[in-house]
């Protein structure tokens, strides 16, 4: 399977946000100090920790 967009594994951190490309995304704070595989594509950001789905949200463009 092809995949296109980005990929990312990161530790959540205290303000429980990820940040792709300048835009940030919350994610759900029971997961702060979790390793987080984060995934983007051109419409869509989901975090994940492990196969729990933590985040989702539409893709921004704009420079934050």
């Amino acid at each position: 399977m092809l995949h296109l967009g980005w990929r990312n594994h990161v530790r959540l951190g205290r303000d429980y946000y990820v940040r792709v490309d300048t835009n940030d995304y919350s994610v759900d704070p029971r997961a702060i100090g979790a390793r987080v595989d984060v995934a983007a594509d051109l419409d869509l950001v989901r975090v994940r920790h492990g196969s729990q789905l933590v985040a989702e949200h539409p893709r921004r463009w704009a420079a934050a």
